[in-house]
């Protein structure tokens, strides 16, 4: 389809629902579809909007934003976040595991992201953009530790109903808010003091 030029959204839309369809019947999670479906939508430019040329896969984005950042996304997160505060109980290997994951988002993503840039920057890889220094990547990757939807949908593939997946979604609601009212934190402090004030 994307050979022949096919340009319709809409076109994409019956191939999508077959891997759907397939992924669900295998028992696989479906989420995967739409990672899969994702990467066959055509990336090269073939409309223009306000003079700047899109590819399906950006007007897509473009369409569905609102309804996914404001709609689809926290109904996922509120329909996966389950956790009754009475069925958790961090004794044994669940206190590992809670442990575990908080320090994963709140300790081990914002120094991944910010290692990783700067080893980037290091062997020459990348740049970092006009304006933007390591403050702004240390902050970056602060929020790197509101790791929830992802977060949750890993821990379901890690564990079985019970006492550690009820462990793991209330780290990952700790880590997350913490995440949240940490980055807010840093970023007021650090870009006050970048600014001179």
């Amino acid at each position: 389809m994307q050979r022949a030029g096919i340009r319709s959204l809409a076109a994409y839309i019956a191939p999508a629902a077959v891997i759907w369809a397939g992924i669900y019947v295998a028992g696989v999670q479906p989420t995967l579809a739409g990672v899969i479906a994702g990467f066959m939508t055509p990336v090269k430019p073939m409309y223009k909007s306000g003079g700047v040329e899109l590819s399906p896969s950006e007007r897509l984005q473009n369409i569905l934003h609102r309804w996914v950042a404001f709609g689809i996304m926290p109904l996922f997160a509120f329909a996966n976040a389950g956790v009754s505060i009475d069925s958790v109980h961090l004794t044994g290997g669940a206190q590992w595991i809670f442990w575990g994951v908080l320090l994963g988002l709140l300790v081990g993503k914002p120094i991944g992201i910010l290692a990783s840039s700067w080893l980037s920057v290091a062997l020459k890889w990348a740049s970092l953009p006009n304006g933007v220094g390591w403050r702004q990547i240390s902050i970056i990757g602060m929020t790197g530790s509101i790791g929830f939807t992802m977060a949750l949908f890993i821990a379901q593939l890690a564990f079985v109903s019970g006492p550690s997946l009820a462990a793991a979604k209330l780290s990952i609601l700790v880590a997350s808010a913490s995440g949240g009212v940490l980055s807010v934190a840093a970023g007021h402090a650090l870009l006050k003091q970048a600014a001179g004030g």
